[in-house]
């Protein structure tokens, strides 16, 4: 009798370990927030308090997340996801400038996957001066990132003028959880036809959607 009393007590207090398992979610502030996740995306993460349900869904932000620990014995680090592919449509406005050249760009681009960018540029003088068009690509050093600075480089080939050009960048691009973006670029820009090389300083402000 007493041997079944004592499994009987521990089977009670394993049923109660399980049904009371909760997720606990460890945030970037440095809180941890304990509950159950019942969805979760690249961008939010949806959770209850208590596990019924009647319980109020409550929403968060993956950017605000460090790490999940699962109920089960898993860990997922929210830190370390692909936070390009959060935003991949990008619009931005710069100015590439040397002494004596100055060239307005707008430019648009998508991320079709982490790490590569592909874009599209419209290049201009100004008012009745030089304009143009670019496409390419940039290559981001790491598939991940948190807000903060990432170094890219990349290939562009374009038209100023009827006169084909080869772009080569490389830069730092600043991304910011709400969606804005800043890059500061080294480009050499080669013209075949007029076989010269110029080195074109480029500062861009945008916004990733």
């Amino acid at each position: 009798m007493k041997k079944l009393f004592i499994l009987g007590f521990f089977l009670h207090a394993i049923f109660l370990i399980n049904t009371n398992a909760q997720d606990t979610l460890y945030l970037q502030s440095g809180e941890k927030v304990i509950g159950w996740v019942v969805e979760q995306s690249e961008k939010e993460i949806k959770y209850r308090i208590t596990n019924t349900a009647d319980s109020p869904v409550i929403v968060l932000s993956a950017s605000k997340v460090s790490t999940i620990h699962y109920r089960n014995g898993d860990l997922l680090s929210v830190r370390n996801r692909a936070i390009r592919m959060d935003n991949r449509t990008g619009l931005s406005v710069g100015l590439l400038y040397w002494p004596e050249i100055g060239l307005f760009k707008a430019q648009v681009d998508y991320f079709i996957i982490p790490e590569v960018n592909i874009l599209v540029s419209i290049l201009t003088e100004g008012e009745g001066g030089a304009a143009g068009i670019a496409a390419g690509s940039c290559w981001y050093i790491s598939p991940y990132t948190s807000p903060g600075i990432s170094p890219f480089t990349g290939l562009q080939l374009g038209v100023i003028d009827s006169d084909f050009f080869l772009q080569l960048p490389v830069g730092i691009s600043y991304a910011a959880d709400i969606g804005f973006e800043g890059k500061f670029v080294l480009n050499a820009l080669y013209a075949p036809q007029e076989s010269v090389i110029l080195p074109l300083a480029e500062l861009s402000l945008g916004w990733r959607f």
